[in-house]
């Protein structure tokens, strides 16, 4: 089965959900456009946008963490335990947090009544995404999307009613609506959960879970801020100009649109790419094309939206909506792009250049904003809010390319949904309800052939690789697990290799110790090379002859053993064969400080080298990405 095929699968389960939920969502603001008056929707709006602040924080830090540790271990694991319990009491403490946060934000704007609804509503989503964060490190996406469909159902029935029977026609019952579906999404999701949960108060005290945690959090909390501070902004500028802030709160809500589709996107695509792999180099190319081939209808009628179709659904009180969403629509598709290349660097932990190229284009976005809306009104905040975002993503765009070079390349589809959506150009100036049956059919029609039809693969395994049934295996091994004294590196090397040798031939390349002698055991062949030293001098010696030894043997694939003194010689750089490096340890700067030479730099360098490596735990999965980020790491 093709690696993308479960990614289409899972994408397709979210993506149907997040259409239900964008369409929900939109009658929702539709229906509450009509039922408040126009100052009032504004402020709602407001303070949607500050849950939404809420939510995509609460989706990112603590939840990603759990789906993370889950995907890698498996939630029956101790590891995969540790992070439920971490998961659930850090959660707790967060949403305390994000409650008080949501509180202050929103009173700037809104009265107490709202405040409160917005605070308890804020506690609630943390809860539910904390949830959600587990089912999607099992893969169960079918059940998130039920769960989240019927979660905004009653959303919505409870939203509408309690402000149809305010007397008022206040809005405070419509933030309670956000509170009470995230209750069922709980009630649909924790049992699921329940077999994993053991609460121990030990877990909260975990660097490595903190420490993810946080670059997590601060990664999509930019995101958040990307998405929303144009909508928060608008809020402000409800008071003095309501009708102009309540229409672009519209068009902000449709504009939004790519960015649902893109955390759609991601959330399928995240477990797959926590476990790395070569399926990392093909889904990256392949999610990029599906985002793009989904937006393509989306800009289209967005730029090209009759007038008199908005006029059909919204009172003439609003501002012109149809000009707003020119802009929004593009901010939506630069925060999704955002949204989902920032995916990348989180499930492969490559956090720091991730928020090296983020910070400066949130600061930049924030200045965009605050120069449109002081000296262009509503609409110089809507321009703002596009250039600052289409920066970020182009940036982000740019760094993904140069971390993973090739990803550009996703084929022809979104040129074929472009060529199938150029009709809705033509027909705009025409007949309004033409163009939108022909946009309907059109944008389901991509969407479906996005799904359901697998294409042909981008970034595939060229057809030159060798029988895959039988290759060869030279393993740069570096300690005989005979050698008197050797440690239990070098048991476990033999172990694995004895397995593959059941279908492989494997070579081992070891450092000659004095009584070594060439063999084969249990199918491995060792192979001593040096001189028969002292411990230290031996391995120094090996390391000598491996350029040489390289020549020698001939291999399909390369397994570079990191080892002491310096990890590795930066073997990738002396064959043109494939190389994986497998990492047992990263001590060169202890061993530079024990002899009094500088090992790290050879190991700085030999690190760099690679492109492929094994690690033996996740903490030192991490440094290695610290000193290569370009990497992609597996931990075994």
């Amino acid at each position: 089965m093709s690696e993308a095929q479960p990614l289409r699968s899972n994408a397709s389960w979210m993506t149907i959900s997040t259409i239900g939920l964008g369409g929900s969502n939109f009658l929702f603001a539709l229906l509450l456009v009509w039922l408040l008056p126009s100052r009032h929707f504004a402020v709602f709006a407001g303070t949607q946008a500050v849950l939404l602040v809420s939510d995509t924080i609460a989706g990112a830090a603590i939840p990603w963490v759990l789906s993370r540790q889950v995907a890698l271990f498996g939630p029956r694991d101790e590891r995969g335990r540790d992070a439920v319990s971490f998961s659930v009491l850090t959660t707790v403490l967060e949403g305390i947090v994000g409650a008080l946060l949501t509180a202050l934000i929103g009173s700037q704007f809104a009265g107490p009544r709202m405040m409160l609804a917005a605070a308890s509503s804020s506690f609630l989503i943390f809860g539910a995404a904390t949830v959600v964060g587990y089912l999607q490190g099992i893969e169960r996406f079918r059940l998130i999307a039920v769960a989240r469909l019927l979660g905004t159902a009653v959303k919505v029935g409870l939203g509408v009613s309690t402000v149809l029977l305010s007397p008022s026609r206040s809005a405070d019952g419509a933030v309670w609506g956000f509170g009470a579906g995230a209750v069922v999404v709980i009630a649909l999701g924790l049992p699921s959960m329940l077999p994993s949960m053991h609460l121990r108060l030990r877990s909260i005290g975990s660097h490595e879970l903190w420490r993810q945690a946080i670059n997590l959090g601060s990664i999509q909390g930019g995101v958040a801020v990307l998405a929303s501070i144009d909508a928060i902004v608008a809020a402000g500028l409800a008071a003095s100009m309501p009708a102009a802030a309540a229409g672009y709160q519209v068009a902000t809500t449709v504009g939004r649109i790519p960015l649902f589709l893109a955390t759609a996107l991601s959330m399928a695509l995240y477990p797959q790419l926590v476990r790395g792999g070569r399926r990392t180099t093909s889904l990256i190319p392949v999610s990029l094309a599906m985002l793009t081939a989904l937006v393509v209808p989306f800009v289209l009628c967005a730029e090209t939206l009759p007038p008199s179709l908005i006029h059909a659904v919204l009172p003439k009180s609003y501002g012109p909506v149809t000009l707003y969403l020119e802009f929004t629509a593009i901010t939506g598709v630069a925060v999704g792009v955002v949204n989902l290349t920032t995916t990348y660097f989180q499930a492969q932990g490559r956090f720091r250049p991730s928020l090296k190229v983020q910070v400066p284009g949130i600061v930049l976005q924030v200045v965009a904003v605050a120069l449109g809306a002081r000296f262009g009104g509503v609409i110089g905040l809507a321009v703002g809010a596009a250039a600052g975002a289409s920066l970020s993503a182009l940036a982000m765009l740019g760094l993904t390319f140069r971390q993973w070079p090739g990803s550009w390349r996703i084929g022809r589809r979104p040129l074929w949904a472009l060529l199938a959506c150029l009709p809705i150009i033509l027909i705009a100036g025409g007949d309004a309800w033409l163009w939108l049956v022909y946009s309907l059919v059109a944008g389901s029609t991509i969407a479906a052939i996005t799904f359901l039809l697998p294409g042909k693969e981008i970034g595939k395994a060229p057809a030159s690789l060798p029988n895959l049934d039988r290759l060869r295996l030279l393993h740069l091994g570096y300690e005989d697990f005979r050698r008197p004294g050797s440690g239990g590196g070098s048991l476990r090397t033999h172990e694995i290799d004895r397995r593959l040798a059941r279908n492989h031939e494997v070579t081992v390349l070891v450092a000659k110790y004095s009584g070594s002698q060439d063999r084969i055991e249990d199918g491995v062949r060792y192979v001593h090379i040096g001189l028969p030293l002292g411990y230290v001098p031996s391995l120094l010696a090996y390391f000598v002859c491996l350029p040489l030894a390289l020549r020698r043997y001939k291999a399909d694939l390369v397994i570079e053993e990191f080892g002491a003194p310096f990890s590795s010689i930066a073997v990738p750089l002396l064959t043109k064969r494939p190389v994986v490096g497998m990492v047992q340890w990263m001590f060169a700067r202890e061993k530079a400080r024990q002899y009094h030479l500088p090992f790290h730099w050879i190991e700085k360098l030999g690190v760099r080298s690679h492109r492929e490596m094994i690690a033996v735990s996740s903490a030192l999965r991490e440094d290695v990405l610290r000193a290569n980020p370009r990497a992609t790491v597996h931990v075994v």
